[in-house]
């Protein structure tokens, strides 16, 4: 980068910061994710305490042991499925 008068002017380089994430979801839209897997499988005796056995074991196994992290995680790897599959 150069000043005015053609002198070159030296830039500290930038430094990048990781935002802070918020792993919180909203309780609603927990819900209705779980309304919706519910549904998608065919209501039946058994699956909402199945899928939430499910919801949970995913939570776990999450480095931050959450549920809000698994499906945060999950709506991460769905974007970037859709993102890698513009460059098909």
């Amino acid at each position: 980068m150069e000043d005015k008068e053609g002198h070159s002017i030296s830039q500290a380089p930038l430094s990048l910061t990781e935002p802070d994430i918020n792993w919180k979801l909203d309780d609603g839209l927990i819900n209705a994710v779980i309304t919706a897997a519910v549904w998608s499988v065919g209501q039946r005796p058994g699956v909402w305490s199945k899928m939430m056995t499910a919801l949970d074991k995913g939570g776990r196994k999450t480095k931050e042991g959450t549920v809000h992290a698994f499906l945060f995680r999950a709506m991460v790897d769905r974007l970037r499925e859709e993102f890698h599959s513009l460059d098909a």
